[in-house]
């Protein structure tokens, strides 16, 4: 109806219903031209979405009408447990801060894997596809292929890409990935990993030292 009162603007039609944010922000944005030329947008949501829309996730426990199920929990749920997982990992709460900003309003990129699994995030490359899958397949990550075509671990994702991770067993992530990811949970991952390893290093450096003192040295 709006598109047949007013001409649509190409490319600014967004489904964030059928693909919601990470927040869990639901609706749909069209961009249309306006009397004397001037865009403007319209946006359509339920009642329950405008919510969500207006006073964030809490509403959905604070207003109990149009609930469809319990899907809808098991999704809020879900990303509570990001959050809470996130906070485990930074121990500075600036950071913290900041990583939940950006994951709250990214420029986000829609991909999906050769199973039709669609995967979302900011600006992603094929290691934060990678972590988005699963931390193992991140860890495990030594190429990948953008629409049958291989590509460098530094391209950048776009909307739509069918995106294949090809791994090895036994591959750990490299220090300078961090310079390439733009997620957090793939930064985070990417930490943990070469943190454990630069311990279990130091371990054995600190047992091989030991083992090499002259017999009847003390310690």
């Amino acid at each position: 109806m709006i598109h047949n009162e007013w001409r649509p603007v190409p490319g600014r039609i967004k489904d964030f219903i059928a693909i919601p944010r990470p927040n869990l922000y639901q609706s749909l944005h069209t961009s249309v031209m306006g009397p004397g030329g001037r865009h403007f947008e319209v946006q359509i949501r339920t009642e329950e979405m405008h919510r969500i829309a207006e006073e964030g996730i809490a509403a959905h426990w604070k207003y109990k009408e149009g609930r469809k199920g319990p899907a809808d929990d098991d999704q809020r749920i879900a990303w509570l447990r990001q959050l809470v997982e996130w906070q485990r990992d930074m121990r500075d709460s600036g950071e913290f801060m900041s990583t939940l900003k950006v994951d709250l309003y990214p420029e986000e990129v829609y991909t999906f894997t050769l199973a039709a699994k669609s995967s979302r995030s900011p600006r992603s490359d094929p290691i934060d596809f990678a972590y988005a899958i699963h931390s193992d397949v991140g860890n495990r990550c030594v190429g990948a292929k953008v629409n049958g075509r291989i590509v460098q671990l530094k391209y950048g994702l776009r909307n739509g890409d069918v995106v294949e991770i090809l791994t090895q067993s036994g591959h750990l992530p490299s220090k300078d990935w961090l310079a390439l990811v733009k997620t957090s949970r793939a930064r985070n991952k990417i930490k943990h990993v070469i943190t454990r390893r630069s311990g279990s290093r130091l371990s054995r450096s600190a047992k091989n030292i030991w083992s090499a003192r002259p017999a009847g040295l003390a310690s």
